[in-house]
């Protein structure tokens, strides 16, 4: 977009995802741009950025930050818009550095809560497990997205790691108490009014 509005090239029509109003004035898009995968992307460079004005006070802890560690998730269900952007991909950084993430942070900032807004982070047991292993020292605080038939097939060890680990609380998407209801939206999975109870 800075090449076409400083050189007129590329033309409008050939830059990825880009809406805009064609000469007839409707809209037009660009073809989409691939989703990059997290894992590829660097860090985010937040070395001119007063972090200190961000951290805040929550349940979790005194210096709470958000962060966002994968990018979309297996299931499609059809009320989510997710679901358009990644066609049941799930898209995640390492273990490994997301912990190194909560580390730096915590070192740097004295960060003591983290809520993660991944769509789904709870997907891959092992990655979990690891991220717990690895923070496990930090008495860091956090929180994350998941769905129930996934959380209920994890173990309890898995349970006791987490805790251990410093999970506060997961966000469970209930949805509906009906079976029916959940039929219709196609929650996929093994989603029902009793798992939402166990």
């Amino acid at each position: 977009l800075v090449d076409f509005l400083s050189t007129g090239s590329p033309a409008r029509e050939n830059i990825l995802s880009l809406a805009f109003a064609g000469s007839d004035g409707l809209a037009r898009t660009g073809a989409q741009a691939p989703i990059p995968k997290p894992a590829d992307m660097p860090d985010w460079n937040i070395d001119l950025v007063d972090m200190p004005r961000y951290l805040r006070r929550t349940f979790l802890g005194e210096r709470t930050v958000g962060y966002h560690s994968s990018y979309g998730c297996p299931f499609r269900c059809n009320f989510c818009a997710v679901v358009n952007l990644v066609q049941g991909r799930w898209l995640a950084q390492p273990a490994e550095r997301v912990a190194n993430v909560v580390r730096s942070w915590h070192h740097r900032w004295g960060v003591d809560a983290v809520e993660m807004y991944d769509n789904n982070f709870f997907v891959h047991e092992e990655r979990v497990r690891e991220f717990s292993q690895r923070i496990l020292d930090l008495g860091v605080n956090w929180w994350g997205e998941g769905r129930i038939d996934t959380m209920l097939r994890y173990p309890e060890a898995t349970w006791q790691l987490m805790r251990k680990a410093g999970l506060k609380m997961v966000f469970l998407g209930a949805e509906s108490g009906s079976k029916e209801t959940l039929e219709r939206m196609d929650k996929g999975g093994s989603m029902s009014p009793e798992a939402t109870l166990e």
